[in-house]
């Protein structure tokens, strides 16, 4: 009978080396098995890829959204579009007044620009219409008889 050793392994591909001394080659493995063994050399590669990302990266401060040191060592993709979304929000939330001061400014004019156009063009309405000349032998005496008709006589 093959003595089973006991000892904790630390490699998940030294396991597999002693499995196939064992068991030989053609050895089943279930699919979860062959699953989980993936998973693990996945995690242990980005592992080291992650620790050579962020090992140069300025720690910052705490705050409520997670910093981009803090989306490496959860294995979050730094480029995932939730990171993203947080930069722009936060972006945006420290430009917001000042865009808000420059559209209320522009709006402003806009309004003014507007309301100075309709106003010209209800000027030049109310003179088209009721365009009378006046000339300076056009008088009116006290009782209100003005001068006399010149068609009539």
């Amino acid at each position: 009978m093959i003595g089973r050793s006991w000892k904790k392994h630390m490699d998940i591909d030294e396991v597999l080396s002693q499995a196939r001394k064992i068991l030989g080659i053609n050895y089943y493995l279930e699919p979860a098995a062959k699953e989980y063994i993936q998973k693990c050399k996945r995690a242990n590669n980005n592992k080291a890829l992650e620790t050579s990302y962020y090992a140069n990266i300025k720690v910052e401060g705490s705050s409520k959204n997670p910093t981009y040191k803090e989306c490496l060592s959860k294995g979050v993709d730094s480029l995932d579009g939730e990171y993203i979304d947080w930069k722009i929000i936060e972006n945006f939330e420290e430009a917001y007044p000042q865009l808000k001061k420059q559209l209320e400014e522009e709006i402003l004019k806009e309004l003014k620009q507007e309301m100075n156009d309709k106003f010209e063009e209800m000027k030049r309405a109310y003179d088209e219409k009721f365009d009378v000349s006046f000339s300076d032998v056009d008088t009116m005496d006290m009782g209100g008889h003005g001068q006399p008709n010149p068609y009539l006589c």
